[in-house]
């Protein structure tokens, strides 16, 4: 007589990493006698075989797997697993508009989303935000979302700024006035320069001063 191991003490579960295309599942199995396979019916035409297995879903949907207990080539036991659910994070695009280097950024997606803009590494949780740009350059604009059913989205959008620095440089100073007209350097607004050098030589050639910042003056 072939003696068929006892199954009754089995358990298994389907933890769910992430619900979220693309999803992670780990099934598990414990107490399950060593003579034994066990085989995992994801719900989507696959099969993962061991005590323990991994499963990624690439479609949403839903999902009914079912597991079997396998001896001497012979399914034993047959047991349904609770549905899994699969969602899709949510399409999303950064629209924006400016008038010079003030910008106005929306978000294309019109789900109720979690929304965190960061933009200069400050961050905004705003759904719409206008942003003024004081820096010369390439900006990088950064939308993470996250939709009713946790799924996250990310994606980055590049503005080109062009700030007109506003500045003269006075062509005298007097050194000992203090503080009348004791520094040479740039003055005017919008000083925030992408970069910045000012070197001082002498006659000769050797350089006397030098800065890499329009606030600190010769």
């Amino acid at each position: 007589d072939i003696q068929i191991p006892d199954v009754n003490k089995v358990v298994f579960k389907a933890e769910v990493i992430d619900n979220c295309v693309p999803s992670k599942i780990i099934f598990t199995a414990v107490n399950v006698p060593s003579n034994c396979e066990i085989i995992w019916n994801t719900g989507d035409s696959y099969r993962a075989y061991g005590d323990i297995a991994e499963y990624s879903y690439l479609e949403t949907g839903e999902y009914s797997p079912t597991v079997n207990i396998v001896y001497n080539n012979f399914v034993i036991k047959t047991e349904k697993l609770d549905e899994i659910i699969i969602n899709q994070p949510s399409v999303i695009k950064i629209n924006f508009e400016n008038s010079e280097n003030l910008y106005y950024f929306t978000c294309n997606n019109k789900e109720e989303l979690s929304i965190l803009w960061t933009i200069d590494n400050q961050q905004f949780s705003e759904k719409d935000i206008r942003y003024e740009f004081n820096i010369a350059g390439e900006h990088l604009i950064m939308l993470a979302v996250v939709n009713e059913y946790g799924c996250k989205s990310e994606t980055t959008e590049k503005v080109n700024i062009v700030v007109e620095h506003v500045y003269y440089v006075p062509n005298a100073f007097i050194p000992t006035s203090n503080g009348v007209n004791s520094e040479f350097g740039p003055i005017g607004e919008n000083m925030d320069f992408a970069s910045y050098q000012m070197v001082i030589v002498d006659a000769s050639g050797n350089t006397i001063f030098e800065s890499t910042s329009p606030e600190f003056m010769w």
